[in-house]
């Protein structure tokens, strides 16, 4: 009898664990139990053979705001990916960008001007250049060491081209000053003063998009300002207890400011004009821990790595749902990629092949090939030693 009863305790187990596989929504990416052992292409949808190792362990998402915050700093993903942990450095093997990238920054290391340790990575938006601040808090423009007066704990970067409007770098100094430069500028002339704006101190995190800089104190308030020479700070009157903040808009025509509360909701103000690019749903959601916010989404990343969006008219629905709609025990995310906590490859993040462990010296581009090529089979990163 009791032989029978584990018998039918088996087949009911199994039956449930076949329904999950076969189960995802197509609007809230949700991690309930647990990450995949396995991802096998974009959709993050579990494969056959991925549902035979359901029971695998492996990691599983649970962030705080702070440790979010820190896995984007050293996640950049647009037209290509880098990646940086602990000391290394991830780039895409069959890109240009990431052939002058890697080994340029590995030889700043061995000249013992940089720092193998990186604390954040940006690209800008087409992947033409890159911006690396070390953990001793020296920022590198292109491999160019940049707002060398100041040692930098984080930093937001905005460079779309060589048009004619402000775009921005804005740092936050270990003091917690805010600086800033044209990053069209920086890029030709990485030696100019950065502009220090007076009254805003206190600094924890700043944003930046075109000419406008947010940033957020660690009292939880929060401004805004024009990048000129004015230092105009406007208070965001009312907010509290903010976490992090992001700025989008339509350059001349309206500029919205999104604050991250540390209650993990959201608060949102048109700051510049009367039109607004972020979603009414979004001051519904709970449990954010970071968001990506385009022209057409807001997207938010919660504790449990899982993702939530809302779409604005003129977004491609179709995109969104084959992306955020699936990827699920997200640890770091942009609108082209991510990685999970198991360091499965998501979107355009597929292409982190080629690293290099930035404690040794440089040695050509295919030892970086050999010393690290993620798993094609399963999209995981391997952790080299």
């Amino acid at each position: 009898m009791k032989k029978k009863y584990l018998t039918l305790l088996l087949a009911i187990a199994l039956a449930a664990n076949l329904i999950a596989c076969g189960q995802q929504d197509s609007h809230l990416a949700s991690n309930e139990n647990g990450s995949f052992a396995k991802t096998s292409d974009d959709s993050g949808t579990k494969s056959e053979s991925e549902c035979e190792n359901a029971n695998l362990p492996s990691a599983s998402a649970h962030w705080t705001i702070d440790e979010a915050i820190e896995n984007k700093m050293r996640f950049a993903c647009n037209t290509a990916p880098l990646y940086a942990v602990d000391n290394k450095l991830y780039a895409s093997y069959t890109s240009g960008f990431g052939y002058r990238c890697l080994p340029q920054y590995t030889r700043l290391v061995t000249g013992g001007e940089a720092s193998p340790e990186i604390r954040e990575i940006r690209l800008d938006e087409y992947a033409s250049c890159v911006v690396v601040l070390g953990e001793d808090g020296k920022l590198w423009y292109d491999n160019q060491s940049i707002f060398s007066d100041y040692r930098v704990k984080y930093f937001d970067f905005f460079h779309f081209d060589n048009t004619p409007y402000t775009q921005v770098l804005a740092a936050v100094t270990e003091d917690g000053r805010l600086a800033w430069a044209d990053s069209k500028l920086l890029r030709d002339s990485p030696g100019i003063k950065p502009h220090l704006v007076q009254g805003a101190k206190n600094v924890k995190y700043a944003a930046a998009f075109w000419g406008v800089i947010a940033f957020v104190r660690e009292d939880g308030t929060a401004a805004w300002l024009w990048a000129n020479e004015e230092d105009d700070i406007q208070e965001l009157e009312g907010w509290s207890d903010i976490a992090m903040v992001y700025v989008n808009g339509d350059l001349d025509d309206y500029w919205n400011v999104i604050g991250l509360k540390k209650d993990g909701s959201l608060v949102s103000e048109t700051v510049y004009g009367t039109e607004t690019c972020c979603p009414e749903e979004v001051h519904s959601w709970s449990n954010i821990v970071d968001i990506v916010w385009t022209y057409n989404c807001v997207a938010g990343l919660k504790s449990d790595g899982s993702i939530v969006y809302a779409l604005n008219d003129r977004s491609d629905t179709n995109f969104y749902i084959e992306t955020f709609g699936v990827w699920s025990n997200v640890m770091a995310f942009t609108e082209s990629g991510a990685i999970t906590a198991d360091n499965t490859l998501l979107g355009k993040a597929r292409s982190l092949v080629y690293g290099w462990n930035l404690t040794k010296s440089w040695v050509d581009d295919e030892a970086a090939y050999r010393e690290h090529n993620s798993d094609d089979e399963t999209n995981q990163l391997a952790i080299f030693d």
